[in-house]
């Protein structure tokens, strides 16, 4: 499994708070046994941290517009365009401040031939795009979240929703 996380801003850099944020994170999932090359950490900027360097994508996908978080499916789409969403390979996305507790093994997960596993927020009953698990056959998931996302001006987990549960 590969663990992706991402933060693409016009600053190109870290804001204050995300540049504690991913060294914590980056400290805490290579304690729970991540191995260095399975964290991807896709930014608009060069980066390095305790063995993990950053993936650089393109500056367009951060979109305010639309919503500050509308570079989760924007990223992930490059990711698919730019073919290193790998055909066998599982991915966790998560937010940079959503820390993870304990290991989590692809067995658990229990995703089957599902390509996508989405997180339900709360007792909203609403998918969370903040976490995450998917694998290359979700591509056309992503390409429509974010047409939606475009065509109707709405943020990420709006155009998402209707995709998961329709």
């Amino acid at each position: 499994m590969k663990n992706l996380m991402l933060f693409v801003h016009p600053s190109k850099d870290f804001l204050p708070e995300q540049k504690t944020a991913i060294k914590i994170e980056i400290d805490n999932d290579l304690s729970l046994g991540w191995k260095a090359e399975d964290i991807i950490l896709a930014t608009n900027f060069p980066y390095e941290y305790n063995g993990v360097k950053s993936l650089i994508v393109r500056d367009d996908n951060y979109d305010i517009d639309i919503s500050p978080c509308a570079g989760i499916i924007n990223v992930i789409v490059e990711l698919f365009e730019r073919n290193m969403i790998k055909k066998d390979e599982l991915y966790w996305y998560h937010d940079i401040d959503l820390y993870q507790i304990y290991r989590i093994t692809e067995a658990e997960l229990n995703l089957g031939k599902a390509d996508i596993g989405l997180v339900v927020m709360g007792t909203r009953q609403k998918f969370s795009a903040s976490s995450m698990f998917f694998k290359a056959g979700a591509k056309d998931i992503y390409a429509l979240t974010k047409e939606i996302m475009y065509k109707y001006r709405v943020n990420e987990e709006l155009a998402l929703n209707p995709i998961a549960t329709n």
